[in-house]
């Protein structure tokens, strides 16, 4: 009949123009976010920039007035900024590969105990508070079949966050329990937590909670741990409160069939 046919077309015109607004919204919402993210990326470069800078600048002028210690604690310190802002655009790349789904999986059998062992050490020696970091491990540790880089991803990010977001004298626990084909991770703090408002958009990249303050942070780092789970077909759940602290899981398995996202 026609007059279902003009409201089935009146239905649909709405529904479609329903469709462009929450278009709309997103690209906004997105673009507002990549805007913050530029603002944010750019004073996180600001400083160790400024620090290269000085360094170099001692090292220029004043070589000779300076003792071999001294000039070493200045190449360290350039060291340490050159390998903040090369993570910094590692997450950015990585970020929109996996976005554009070319994220590459290479699995290959990783020694989980020691692994993590040397992950928390090679924090320490990179001054990104590994000494704070304390590892549990709970059944028969076994080799796991993960990709390395995008392990190593994970877990710094998790780990970085539980420190940057804790205070200075809070340990923040890494938990590895082996069980029947599948190895679960967890990462737990007890820092500023996670408003409830905010957690429906935790993993959305550039995003930051709203309770971050004047704490130093691009909003890529747990879109990177959801994305690289994701990639070797893995689950990924947190729990979080305010004022209390964060709990971030993963489960990943022993053998995994997962590939490129």
């Amino acid at each position: 009949p026609m007059f279902s046919a003009f409201v089935r077309d009146v239905t649909e015109r709405k529904r479609a123009e329903a469709d462009v607004l929450q278009a709309l919204e997103r690209a906004e919402e997105l673009s507002e976010l990549k805007s913050r993210f530029v603002a944010m990326t750019s004073h996180e470069f600001r400083t160790p920039l400024t620090v290269i800078q000085s360094s170099m600048d001692l090292l220029r002028e004043c070589r000779d007035q300076l003792g071999p210690d001294q000039q070493n604690q200045l190449i360290d310190d350039v060291c340490r900024c050159v390998t903040r802002m090369k993570h910094m655009l590692d997450q950015a790349l990585l970020v929109e590969k996996a976005d554009e789904r070319r994220v590459n999986y290479h699995p290959e059998s990783l020694d989980l105990e020691h692994w993590c062992q040397a992950l928390i050490q090679e924090m320490a020696r990179s001054d990104q508070g590994g000494e704070r970091i304390c590892l549990h491990i709970t059944g028969s540790p076994l080799a796991c079949l993960a990709d390395e880089r995008l392990l190593h991803q994970i877990l710094v990010n998790l780990l970085s966050n539980g420190l940057k977001y804790s205070r200075v004298d809070q340990l923040v626990r890494l938990e590895l329990d082996f069980a029947p084909g599948r190895i679960r991770f967890c990462v737990v703090d007890q820092g500023i937590g996670i408003p409830e408002a905010d957690q429906a958009r935790l993993f959305q990249s550039y995003f930051r909670a709203s309770n971050v303050g004047s704490i130093a942070g691009t909003g890529l780092g747990l879109a990177i741990v959801a994305k690289a789970v994701e990639l070797h077909g893995g689950s990924l759940e947190f729990a979080s409160e305010a004022g209390v602290g964060s709990r971030f899981g993963f489960s990943l398995p022993l053998f995994s069939s997962a590939g490129p996202l």
